[in-house]
């Protein structure tokens, strides 16, 4: 006899397969976490439309032109070094010329000196390292705030984990209260204090902290940060901020004048580890893919306190051996020339 399958959330392709065959299956703990169907995501059916009808896709938002001739290059000149050979395993934490290269440059972002061995963990994107620092922070039954909107990615990695998401709404407020007959022509999206604090508690166990924000394009005020810091005193001593700032260096129209604890490499922005007594508490989650215009490169990082990150360093070998050694290595080789004038501009960074 062949007993009922329990399809999750739907199923039915799948079902029905399993009934024909007289299959007996029973999805795994994180399958059913997620309680979704088998069906295909948005993501892969945009990119089954844009391959069957070559539209403009605007689905994952990735460039349509090449990274820059710098970054290319270092990417050649990886490939085709026989004397460090950059094509076997590395390091499963990061590759050493990465990390050294990231740690030089965050120190310079947090304004202190980050230990490139010890602070530093180098991961297949900034998806994996949101995944990562959430599996080793969450226990069943943890709640995790998430400001909505959000990157749908998120909610799901906290029900992958075993945590509760736990939804905060940012507020449109217009620059004009009244509407135009053309409807309402802009605003800003601002954090309440009043709904952070009213969710907050020591069932909290993180915080996701998008800055640059996607999908709104919001930057989270430096007032704004201080709110999120400062409820971390209703959450308790183990409630972690995971600060995803892949945006970083893309702020358009930053104040002309420096604010208060402004990056001194990213105008516009405020590293949420740069907040007084928030380093030991944050981890900081980056990537290359939006910088350089190379989301196929696929290497992102996490920046924090040793015991946050060791953690990181401990489940990298059981997820995947190291990020790709080559991709890694060429980006080392980027990062410094990214420093230098780039079309007519102090640096690539200021060029974008």
């Amino acid at each position: 006899a062949t007993r009922q399958y329990h399809s999750v959330g739907g199923g039915d392709e799948v079902n029905a397969g399993s009934r024909r065959e007289g299959i007996t299956f029973t999805p795994g703990e994180a399958t059913q976490r997620l309680g979704i169907s088998s069906a295909p995501t948005v993501w892969t059916e945009f990119g089954r439309i844009a391959q069957e009808y070559d539209p403009v896709n605007l689905g994952q938002g990735f460039p349509d032109w090449l990274p820059p001739k710098f970054a290319v290059d270092s990417l050649v000149e990886a490939v085709l070094d026989s004397a460090q050979s950059p094509h076997q395993y590395t390091r499963p934490a990061g590759h050493p010329n990465l990390v050294t290269q990231l740690a030089r440059r965050y120190s310079i972002h947090l304004k202190q000196e980050i230990k490139p061995m010890e602070e530093v963990a180098v991961t297949v994107g900034a998806s994996q390292a949101l995944y990562l620092s959430l599996q080793t922070l969450i226990q069943p039954g943890d709640e995790v705030i998430l400001f909505e909107p959000f990157f749908d990615l998120y909610v799901n990695q906290v029900r992958l984990a075993g945590g509760k998401p736990v939804f905060v709404p940012l507020r449109f407020e217009p620059y004009v209260k009244e509407e135009t007959e053309n409807g309402v022509s802009g605003g800003e999206w601002k954090l309440d204090k009043a709904e952070l604090f009213k969710v907050v508690s020591p069932r909290t166990k993180a915080i996701i902290l998008n800055s640059p924000h996607n999908p709104t394009g919001k930057i989270f005020t430096r007032h704004e940060m201080e709110t999120i810091a400062e409820s971390l005193e209703l959450a308790g001593p183990d409630c972690v901020v995971l600060s995803d700032e892949v945006y970083k260096y893309i702020v358009h129209a930053p104040p002309t004048e420096k604010a208060v604890g402004e990056s001194p490499l990213c105008r516009g922005h405020t590293h949420f580890a740069s907040l007084p007594g928030m380093w030991d508490r944050t981890i900081t989650i980056s990537s290359a893919g939006k910088t350089f215009s190379a989301t196929g490169w696929q290497v992102g990082w996490c920046i924090g306190p040793k015991r946050l990150i060791a953690p990181i360093h401990q489940l990298l070998p059981y997820v995947q051996f190291c990020a790709s050694t080559v991709i890694q290595e060429a980006l080392a080789r980027s990062l410094p020339r990214a420093d230098e004038p780039y079309e007519g501009y102090s640096s690539y960074y200021e060029y974008l």
